[in-house]
């Protein structure tokens, strides 16, 4: 998975869980730094991870120096401007093992300010080896069958009902179904049932109003009523009144300022980069994420959907290839904003090594995991967790699935672009501008008015001081 956005940062694509380095040393393990696997069985699986760590910073997806891609096999066989990187079955004769051997590449001032130490003696001959047995793919398929299941969570923690799927129960039958209107009442009543008592009687419309009427109106849009409304309210004598005003109310544009703000806390949405220091600037298009989230409520947008889109939204559309960015793939880019709410103070150079760019990951995983797993697996960032049933690797597989959008050896700060939200494609080489879908009548109007109230708030402020 990748996030790409024009309007937060672009990056690269997935990177193998091999290549995700922490600062634990237990994690050391999980990021390349294990010991070496046999020579005789060397695949592309135990070589491109070396890659990747080292040399894709310079000859990857994002920069190919001297036309050099080193992400794959059929890349290296086509190599760059000096030729092919290697030659299959002669590691001697292959540039890549003689700049390598040499330490020309990759260049230890790189290596340093990366953070990388430079590749061991063993891990150089496993790049030999791969290349004199011919630069073998697929390494032998794993045996899942014989894989233990892990010791440190149990069948009892697997059973736990938090960790077990929803599953929809059936209205159970009341004797007064007369008192049922919907399928929650009879839920409430069986319960009342069992104790030998019933609904209370139906409210009159005037205290109805009173405890519930307005109630609504704060529940579900944060505002009360206006004295209007509830004359009308009021004069309604039809028999669903109260249920026409619960529908009214959810359609209301107000529903979804109202109950984004929770989804918005949880994501930790913020106005600015709350970095360290005085990295703490502002995020000129984090509103576009804001507004997203209020139109995907209020426009009753399916959770799975909601969720996809903020995860993975520059997979579910090729907005690469793209003759016009259309609004439905810019509402899938800027979803992704999702990934990156947590706090960044990378955009100051005193405080962009990978230690800070490692505890913009950390917050992020917390960010995700509290959100969308309902778990929070800070513990298990180093150890496993002394409740639940997370061990520590599993912390870092998961931080392995975001490698491809948080590398701290190939990272880029957020981008701001100015004026005009652009997208560039890659086929065309040239930034195409979102096309702005016309606007109903009423949100011009509400443009219009939000324009004048802000312009009146500023005249408003300071006026002594220009007068003066």
């Amino acid at each position: 998975m990748k996030v790409a956005c024009s309007i937060w940062s672009k990056r690269g694509s997935c990177l193998p869980a091999a290549r995700f380095g922490y600062r634990t040393k237990s994690s050391a393990r999980y990021a390349g730094g294990s010991k070496a696997a046999p020579l005789s069985k060397v695949t592309q699986d135990d070589v491109i991870p070396l890659m990747l760590l080292r040399c894709t910073v310079c000859h990857g997806l994002r920069r190919q120096e001297a036309d050099l891609d080193l992400r794959s096999k059929e890349s290296m066989l086509k190599g760059g401007k000096s030729g092919p990187a290697i030659v299959l079955g002669k590691p001697d004769e292959s540039l890549l093992v003689k700049r390598v051997r040499s330490g020309e590449m990759p260049p230890k001032k790189r290596l340093i300010q990366v953070g990388v130490k430079p590749m061991a003696p063993v891990e150089i001959d496993k790049i030999a080896r791969w290349i004199e047995l011919g630069a073998p793919i697929e390494s032998e398929p794993p045996d899942l069958a014989a894989t233990a299941a892990d010791p440190l969570v149990s069948e009892k923690d697997r059973g736990f009902w938090s960790f077990q799927p929803p599953t929809a129960a059936a209205p159970p039958t009341v004797q007064h179904a007369d008192r049922v209107r919907n399928p929650v009442d009879a839920f409430l009543l069986s319960k009342l049932e069992q104790k030998g008592l019933l609904f209370s009687p139906e409210a009159d419309k005037l205290t109805l109003m009173r405890r519930a009427y307005c109630r609504a109106y704060l529940d579900l849009i944060g505002l009360p009523p206006a004295p209007a409304e509830i004359q009308a309210y009021l004069a309604d004598k039809s028999v669903d009144a109260y249920e026409k005003l619960i529908d009214r109310l959810l359609a209301s544009p107000h529903y979804g300022e109202r109950w984004g703000r929770y989804w918005l806390d949880a994501a930790g949405y913020a106005d600015s980069e709350g970095g360290k220091l005085d990295a703490d600037h502002p995020r000129p298009y984090a509103w576009r994420y804001r507004d997203y989230v209020i139109q995907s409520l209020n426009n009753d947008k399916p959770y799975d959907q909601f969720l996809k889109e903020q995860i993975a939204g520059d997979e579910l559309v090729d907005y690469e290839h793209a003759p016009v960015i259309t609004k439905q793939m810019m509402d899938n880019l800027i979803a992704t904003a999702f990934l990156r709410m947590a706090p960044d103070s990378t955009s100051e150079r005193e405080v962009n090594f990978s230690d800070d760019r490692l505890d913009v990951v950390a917050d992020e995983i917390d960010v995700f995991s509290s959100t969308v797993l309902g778990l929070t697996m800070k513990c298990a960032h180093c150890h496993t967790h002394k409740y639940d049933p997370l061990p520590q690797r599993d912390y870092y597989r998961l931080a392995a699935v975001f490698k491809g959008a948080y590398d701290e050896h190939d990272w880029l700060q957020p981008l701001y672009i100015k004026e005009t939200t652009v997208i560039r494609t890659k086929t065309q080489g040239r930034l195409l501008p979102y096309v702005t879908p016309g606007k109903t009548p009423y949100e011009l109007a509400e443009e219009e008015r939000s324009r004048e109230d802000f312009n009146g708030e500023i005249d408003g402020v300071g006026g002594e001081d220009r007068a003066a």
